[in-house]
């Protein structure tokens, strides 16, 4: 999984820094489910998630950015439909 690309396009100061504090998250999230800290791994992909959310909801962004973790959790799904087959 590559880590979002989220600084690549013309964006304000204020925008800027509410993006470090998505990477942050998106950093401190993967660095954690590394360290088999599921705990802290889902405190920091939610907060990705919640600052994601809450960037549309102030006007900071037109749309919300996709997921990063999205791969991750179609794998967990698939793992467990195979688990339950067999």
């Amino acid at each position: 999984m590559s880590k979002p690309d989220f600084l690549t396009y013309e964006h304000t100061e204020q925008q800027k820094v509410y993006l470090s504090w998505m990477d942050d998250a998106y950093s401190c999230a993967i660095r954690n489910l590394g360290r088999y800290k599921f705990d802290r791994f889902g405190y920091f992909s939610a907060r990705w998630v919640t600052l994601n959310k809450l960037g549309v909801e102030l006007g900071l962004f037109d749309k919300k950015m996709p997921n990063p973790f999205k791969d991750l959790v179609d794998l967990a799904k698939r793992i467990e439909v195979f688990e339950r087959l067999t």
